[in-house]
């Protein structure tokens, strides 16, 4: 076989796990006592300019926001994914409440409808001392933004520093969006800080794996027969 046509019968194959994406994400910011703030990709409060990338910088009340940067797709590549990377949020509890919720959005997830799949969340970083932090991942049937119907994985940490990660499947009816949730509390009296990156993603069902990996070896077939 040519080059040129396993380069062709891959390029079909990969149209199976390819995905389609109508949103970009969003991040939420929910000071305790206060209005939340939220930051659409592309809007006044974003300060990344790529595309499917969203950041906040910037004070909330009794808290600082030092870089909050939230990750979907494609970016993240072909398969739905979020991430919540480089957070360092630092406060300085009893002005305003001393717990801190942030979370990060897409809709409109069309990969693998009519099927069950699988997901997956880790997350790791530190925590203030005498802080608690309890993270989530959704996945949402309705496809609402910040949507809670199915809780994938979700845990409590009290410890510093903190590795987590959990998942499970469901069975995806249609159109679905997936979130990331951290409920951050702080210790009152003093300045304190957090830092931690957060991320979930769809797991490649072993058929796909199997045809990524038929790929990559097509490839260095092609390349070495070229070469």
């Amino acid at each position: 076989m040519n080059s040129r046509k396993l380069l062709t019968i891959l390029a079909i194959a990969t149209l199976g796990f390819t995905s389609a994406v109508s949103a970009n994400p969003i991040i939420r910011l929910s000071p305790e006592g206060q209005a939340a703030v939220t930051v659409a990709d592309g809007d006044a409060n974003d300060t990344a300019a790529a595309a499917g990338v969203v950041t906040f910088n910037g004070g909330l009340g009794a808290w600082i926001v030092n870089v909050t940067t939230g990750v979907g797709t494609p970016p993240l590549g072909p398969l739905p994914s979020l991430d919540l990377n480089s957070i360092n949020i630092s406060s300085n509890p009893g002005a305003s409440g001393n717990q801190l919720v942030l979370e990060l959005t897409q809709t409109g997830f069309t990969d693998s409808i009519g099927s069950v799949a699988a997901f997956f969340a880790e997350i790791g970083g530190t925590l203030a001392s005498g802080g608690q932090l309890e993270w989530f991942l959704y996945v949402d049937l309705d496809n609402d933004a910040f949507g809670s119907d199915i809780t994938i994985a979700t845990n409590t940490v009290n410890t510093s520093p903190f590795a987590n990660s959990g998942g499970s499947s469901v069975l995806l009816t249609g159109p679905f969006s997936m979130t990331l949730r951290v409920i951050l509390t702080h210790p009152d009296g003093g300045t304190a800080s957090t830092s931690f990156d957060f991320s979930g993603r769809m797991v490649p069902e072993p058929g796909t794996l199997l045809l990524i990996g038929l790929g990559l070896v097509g490839l260095a077939l092609a390349r070495r027969k070229l070469s």
